[in-house]
């Protein structure tokens, strides 16, 4: 056997490993994407959970009660008041009832919120 033969040989074997490492890395990559796009609707849903749970407490409490709570979206998602607490992340929207009404807000990324009961309007307020 010549060494221009063995050379060659693993000259192919080589390239033959790095296809497949290529396709494996694109299949690891898309992987990755779904996994990303899931924990930030768990986030979101989280967060919806946490933000009713905090004003339907500080709402029973009465008056001048506080209640605080962090939350975490990825990017930004807007909080609204119609009809329960929605929150609007992306293209997706999860919606929790809650007791008493507040204004519309932005989360951006992780914030802590105080949710105060002001005669049985809901004031969020960030904190630091």
């Amino acid at each position: 056997m010549s060494r221009g033969q063995v050379s060659l040989e693993t000259m192919i074997v080589l390239a033959a490993l790095l296809a497949a490492l290529a396709v494996w890395l694109v299949g690891v990559n898309a992987a990755a994407d779904g996994m990303g796009a899931a924990l930030g609707t768990q986030q979101a849903r989280l967060a919806t959970a946490k933000l009713a749970s905090a004003i339907n407490s500080a709402c029973v409490m009465g008056t001048g009660n506080t209640v605080s709570v962090e939350v975490s979206v990825p990017g930004n998602a807007t909080v609204s008041y119609g009809d329960g607490l929605t929150l609007a992340w992306g293209n997706k929207t999860f919606t929790e009832r809650v007791y008493c009404g507040f204004s519309d807000f932005m989360l951006v990324g992780r914030e802590r919120l105080d949710v105060t009961n002001d005669a049985g309007t809901i004031i969020i307020t960030r904190t630091t």
